[in-house]
């Protein structure tokens, strides 16, 4: 906790001076949530999300809401990190794919559940 406590407070004083950096809000969220502070990680998400829309920003803003996606699994929302899934696996990008969902530990909280498999079913690659 030591260290993530340190990592919050530097992380407080960058999105301090610079309230309009969606990054730095998003990785506030994720040290949040990694402190136990669930809510406050899932609504600085979202903020994040609201600061840099896919609608305005299609690079970006799905990285961003590939990253509400994960603030919520991590959060164990995964209502909520299932509905953020389905959606940005249908935008372009080049983060959320077939190998990073099988292989990377950060989607490690949705991979028991059948919804997982269906999101990789749908991102498999065809042989």
């Amino acid at each position: 906790m030591d260290r993530f406590g340190a990592a919050l407070e530097q992380l407080y004083r960058q999105v301090g001076a610079d309230l309009t950096n969606p990054f730095l809000v998003s990785a506030l969220a994720s040290t949040d949530v990694a402190l136990g502070l669930q809510e406050e990680g899932i609504e600085k998400a979202r903020r994040a999300m609201a600061m840099r829309p896919v609608s305005e920003d299609a690079v970006d803003g799905t990285l961003i809401a590939i990253r509400f996606a994960v603030v919520c699994a991590w959060a164990k929302r995964l209502d909520l990190a299932f509905e953020q899934l389905y959606t940005t696996i249908r935008m372009p990008n080049d983060w959320l794919t077939y190998g990073d969902l099988k292989t990377n530990p950060t989607w490690d909280p949705v991979r028991k559940d059948s919804r997982f498999e269906e999101i990789l079913a749908e991102l498999a690659p065809n042989d």
